[in-house]
């Protein structure tokens, strides 16, 4: 599918660039690169020296498997363009200056019902999977024949490159919709279950605490399993809600999906914290029910509310935050030593997670929140939010935007 004409002036355009649904065929560069980087690991291992027994059979394994990739690769690109990755539906157009980009940006608001001429190039394929353009101008369409096709362009500012998610351009508004309702759904019902049982393992264990005949070793084991099980109800939604948005969603912005990401998970966080520190209106023995009153600050009201923001700035702050012990410690403590090569050692120490940002997010934005809805009662958390902004607050600076635009 070409396009003819463009509804600006061509001498202020520097590129045309269509996106083509071609999201297998990134998933199996990807895996290629992946197969490749190991393999060029072992050769610089067999450089240095003799490898094992066990390295020359995951060289060999992995050898086969870049093979098969390989061929996979040939039989994918012998398919005609429009067969393997028909049009996505979206065209990034750049220009010389801001100023033409920004032009072209108001004059599409202004009017975006367009006429553009498309000559269909392979019928077959673009008939087959992406025809809703041939299919508005004439169902008779030849190859070769020029099209006027009447449509309304919808014109944004794109994000970087770097920010951009390819595979993803391919799915449609609605999609997306769709299938971001369904992972909300999903982790909503997640949520509910992980805050009751925070709420229910919280309320057990003040409850065995404020037992005058518990000894305390009864109150050690109570605090060390009610620990175990928020910790797990926690990292439940932790883990899974980032496969959900990379399997299931399909956002094309990278720091969209980070921002969405940090979204649920400070719904999450503060949906389970404020059950667990309300909770105790209705569970408190004495004083009047629902109301913040002595009996409430006594019977495990202030406990909770104090233990979490201490929790997160004293321990979760220094240690899952700076010291990194769930991903950047142990890759350097075990992984690292055993590398094959500078750049995989490299790589080991940057630990890189997509987790981290969006997880920095909502741990400020919880904190901001909670810190502050609680102040009244506990004017102690004005010092320890100020404490926690010191010591995460950081500059960053954004690359400007180049003078694109792309169209859907």
């Amino acid at each position: 599918m070409a396009v003819h004409a463009l509804p600006w002036p061509s001498s202020q355009v520097i590129s045309v660039s269509v996106a083509r649904a071609n999201r297998d065929h990134l998933a199996l560069v990807r895996r290629r690169q992946e197969v490749q980087t190991q393999l060029t690991y072992f050769h610089v291992a067999s450089r240095r020296g003799a490898l094992g027994a066990k390295a020359v059979a995951a060289r060999a394994k992995l050898e086969a498997k870049l093979a098969a990739l390989d061929a996979e690769l040939a039989a994918h690109c012998k398919l005609h363009p429009d067969e393997r990755a028909p049009c996505a539906g979206v065209c990034f157009v750049t220009f010389n200056y801001h100023r033409e980009a920004h032009a072209c940006f108001l004059d599409l608001r202004a009017h975006p019902r367009r006429t553009l001429r498309i000559t269909a190039t392979s019928l077959a394929g673009t008939v087959a999977r992406r025809a809703s353009l041939l299919r508005r101008a004439s169902k008779q369409a030849v190859l070769g024949t020029t099209l006027e096709v009447s449509m309304t362009l919808k014109v944004s500012v794109p994000p970087p490159p770097s920010q951009l998610i390819w595979e993803n351009l391919q799915f449609s508004a609605s999609t997306r919709f769709a299938r971001r309702a369904l992972v909300n759904a999903i982790l909503l019902l997640q949520c509910a279950l992980s805050t009751w049982a925070i709420v229910a393992v919280t309320n057990l264990n003040i409850a065995d605490v404020l037992q005058d005949d518990a000894s305390s070793a009864q109150q050690v084991g109570t605090m060390a399993w009610t620990t175990l099980v928020i910790v797990a109800s926690n990292l439940v939604i932790f883990l899974t809600a980032p496969v959900y948005m990379t399997a299931i969603e399909r956002d094309f912005r990278a720091d969209h999906r980070e921002t969405m990401l940090a979204t649920k998970l400070l719904c999450f966080q503060l949906g389970n914290s404020f059950a667990a520190s309300l909770s105790f209106l209705w569970t408190k023995r004495g004083g009047a029910v629902g109301f913040f009153d002595a009996a409430w600050y006594q019977q495990g009201g202030a406990t909770t509310v104090l233990s979490m923001v201490i929790a997160d700035i004293f321990f979760i702050n220094p240690c899952v935050e700076g010291l990194r012990i769930f991903d950047v410690l142990p890759a350097k403590a075990a992984l690292a030593p055993r590398a094959l090569a500078q750049a995989q050692m490299n790589a080991l120490h940057a630990a890189e997670n997509p987790l981290y940002l969006p997880f920095r997010m909502q741990l400020l934005m919880k904190q901001l929140v909670y810190g502050m809805a609680w102040s009244y009662a506990f004017p102690c958390f004005y010092g320890l939010v100020l404490i926690f902004l010191a010591v995460t607050t950081t500059e960053t600076s954004e690359s400007p935007l180049v003078a694109n635009v792309y169209l859907r």
